[in-house]
């Protein structure tokens, strides 16, 4: 009875050895139904936020440089706004408190077309050389004629926005200026009306790429002249516009193909002329 009970006991434990070894190990495939599909948008807002390097110190030197990054890279814009913040519209005021509470603004980083406007070629030339510390970014709103104006201040050598206010076109510093390049972007009748009779051209050459000076007539300035946008139009003013300065140079520079053009207006008979245009 013993050894039947012993053969017993080796055959199962022979058995048992042999299922093992027959077993193999397959991953557990997990049903499509229950396979958690996450939104592309979420995946690249949250890389955008967390793992955006930090911007080069350059980033600080000219001020288009510091806001290429601070359009696109919500760590470096959470990092250049000076909170408190104080956010003004129509009177009423409002306070983002901490970087926890802002959202990230695009400001014109989706606009085809923005500007930079000067009070004359002396204030050019500064914003060239880095010497500025004060720059307001002014988007222009031609179908509401509003104006958001953000305020930028240079603090121990790194650029902040240091406020942000809406109000009418009218309400704003140098709003003759204003409210004459919303109506010359819109009206080709008006345009051409404040354009000099003979005004300075100077083109590039298709095929030697430099520059040929020439004058033309108020008729030809759409032939030669950038289309501007005739609903919105974001103003880059470096050291705010004067109330009282007879002349203006604003740079319109296009965002996709690098192509700029350089206008000059000048007040003659109490009413703005463009009297100068520059293609590169």
């Amino acid at each position: 009875m013993r050894r039947h009970l012993f053969y017993i006991l080796v055959v199962a434990l022979f058995l048992l050895l042999a299922c093992r070894g027959n077993k193999t190990d397959k991953p557990v495939e997990v049903p499509d139904t229950v396979k958690e599909e996450v939104p592309v948008d979420t995946v690249q807002d949250t890389v955008a936020t967390v793992d955006e390097p930090a911007p080069p110190a350059a980033a600080d030197g000219v001020f288009g440089d510091f806001m290429f990054n601070f359009m696109r890279n919500r760590r470096f814009q959470r990092e250049r706004v000076r909170f408190p913040l104080n956010i003004t519209s129509g009177g009423t005021t409002r306070t983002v408190q901490s970087a926890a509470e802002w959202k990230h603004d695009r400001i014109f980083a989706h606009d085809e077309v923005y500007a930079l406007a000067f009070n004359d070629a002396k204030s050019m030339r500064k914003s060239v050389m880095a010497k500025q510390d004060s720059v307001v970014i002014s988007l222009l709103n031609f179908q509401d004629a509003s104006v958001r104006n953000y305020s930028f201040h240079k603090e121990r050598g790194a650029w902040m926005l240091i406020n942000i206010e809406t109000h009418g076109l009218r309400e704003e510093a140098g709003s003759d200026f204003l409210d004459f390049i919303s109506q010359f972007s819109r009206s080709a009748e008006y345009r051409i009306s404040h354009v000099a009779p003979s005004f300075d051209l100077v083109v590039l050459d298709p095929d030697t790429y430099e520059q040929v000076k020439g004058n033309a007539d108020a008729s030809q300035w759409d032939d030669y002249a950038p289309e501007l946008p005739t609903d919105k139009l974001a103003l880059i003013n470096y050291g705010g516009l004067s109330s009282t300065n007879s002349e203006r140079i604003v740079q319109l520079t296009s965002m996709e193909e690098g192509m700029s053009s350089l206008i000059t207006f000048r007040k003659q008979g109490g009413k703005w002329k463009a009297v100068k245009l520059e293609n590169d």
